[in-house]
């Protein structure tokens, strides 16, 4: 078959490339917010405040639905 040219163990490159895709990931949301900021024509500080500040009250309702499921499960279950 093939041979390996590197000594990386095969979970060194797969971390390494999950941690690029990661970085990639982070770059293009950055542009992406700054590109509708400037659509719809505010700068692109007050377009990444904006992102950020929905992001968080994102987070905050996903937690608090987090925090909700366990009880609405078990009371589904109850009613089952």
């Amino acid at each position: 078959m093939g041979s390996r040219r590197g000594g990386n163990r095969i979970v060194t490159v797969i971390a390494y490339k999950a941690f690029l895709y990661l970085i990639l990931l982070l770059v293009l949301r950055v542009v992406e917010e700054v590109v509708v900021g400037l659509i719809h024509r505010r700068t692109a500080t007050v377009a990444l405040a904006e992102s950020e500040r929905s992001q968080a009250l994102h987070d905050s309702t996903l937690s608090s639905a987090l925090r909700l499921a366990p009880g609405q499960s078990n009371a589904a279950m109850k009613i089952v």
